[in-house]
């Protein structure tokens, strides 16, 4: 699989190739990153809005009614929409913790602090690419 395939241009102009996004996400705290295809069958088909704790569809640019965006959009009714165009993803992954195994102390508070852990480390890594691309 070759890099961004399909949004080759836009991924190179906004930086985001594969060996510093890599180093990016590690220094802002993913333990892997990975690249490959789109999966739709991963992407959900609402998300939440927290400033307006209601939740939006999200659709794809190639849907009816929604063929004219090329870029991602969140429109006026809140769908956030997602070019056709986007066949690849970002994968990042976040370990629990060194010490403790989790998993063996299901379900505790123990397993929710470490899960909280791990998401809190997810942000920096995912927001980051998002500025970069968005600076730009």
């Amino acid at each position: 699989m070759t890099p961004f395939r399909g949004a080759a241009s836009s991924a190179a102009e906004a930086g985001l190739t594969p060996t510093p996004m890599r180093k990016a996400a590690h220094l802002f705290g993913a333990d892997q990153v990975g690249f490959a295809e789109l999966d739709r069958r991963w992407v959900y088909s609402r998300y939440f809005d927290s400033e307006t704790k209601k939740d939006y569809p999200i659709k794809f640019s190639d849907g009816p009614g929604y063929e004219q965006y090329n870029h991602p959009i969140r429109l006026e009714d809140g769908t956030r929409v997602i070019p056709k165009e986007m066949t690849n993803v970002v994968v990042l992954l976040h370990e629990w913790g060194n010490d403790v195994d989790g998993t063996d102390h299901a379900p505790t508070l123990l397993t929710e602090g470490l899960s909280t852990l791990a998401y809190a480390r997810m942000a920096p890594a995912s927001h980051w690419p998002l500025m970069q691309a968005s600076a730009r």
